[in-house]
């Protein structure tokens, strides 16, 4: 019985050479390999197996799934807290280091060209790793701050950055040009 064509599937030819898998994708897409689309979490560049995946991995599926339901939930303070409770999210940091890397990595992010369009990096530690960044952080950190990058042209690294109001980062900005 011959197989599939593609390098790697071992799968019966349904038609021209290929499975059924790789033939439908040929057909939908024009192309037998995946796209390559943008994590709408994190950013991170990955292959959709189709139109409809939105996520490049299972953490950042839990955490689109907790905000669409948190979402419907908004009246119920209970039901947030509830769901809350089960999800990365209800850690304080989280959504801070969420929006830093995707203000220096997406691309499509309303802030990119202030922060990853002018070569604004996350460090290595933190990049790909939310406990690093709890661990360097979560000692300084009081409800009501924000995080602040001292040099404005410099990394988010653990010697650049600080906890600091409104006010601070307000009197912390770049000169525009």
């Amino acid at each position: 019985m011959k197989v599939c064509k593609v390098e790697g599937c071992d799968k019966n030819i349904h038609a021209k050479g290929l499975c059924r898998k790789h033939y439908e994708r040929l057909a939908d897409t024009g192309s037998l390999y995946l796209p390559k689309v943008s994590c709408s979490i994190c950013g991170t560049e990955f292959e959709a197996r189709d139109a409809r995946q939105k996520t490049c991995s299972k953490e950042c599926s839990k955490t689109l799934r907790n905000n669409i339901s948190l979402k419907w939930d908004i009246d119920n303070p209970e039901k947030k807290k509830v769901r809350q409770d089960n999800f990365l999210q209800a850690r304080p940091l989280y959504s801070t280091w969420l929006g830093m890397k995707q203000r220096c990595y997406r691309k499509n992010h309303r802030s990119y060209p202030n922060y990853g369009g002018r070569g604004i990096k996350v460090c290595s530690r933190w990049k790909n790793d939310y406990q690093a960044f709890e661990d360097d952080l979560l000692t300084t950190y009081k409800e009501g701050l924000t995080l602040d990058r001292e040099n404005n042209d410099g990394n988010y690294e653990p010697e650049n950055c600080r906890w600091a109001t409104w006010e601070e980062q307000n009197s912390n900005k770049r000169v525009k040009t």
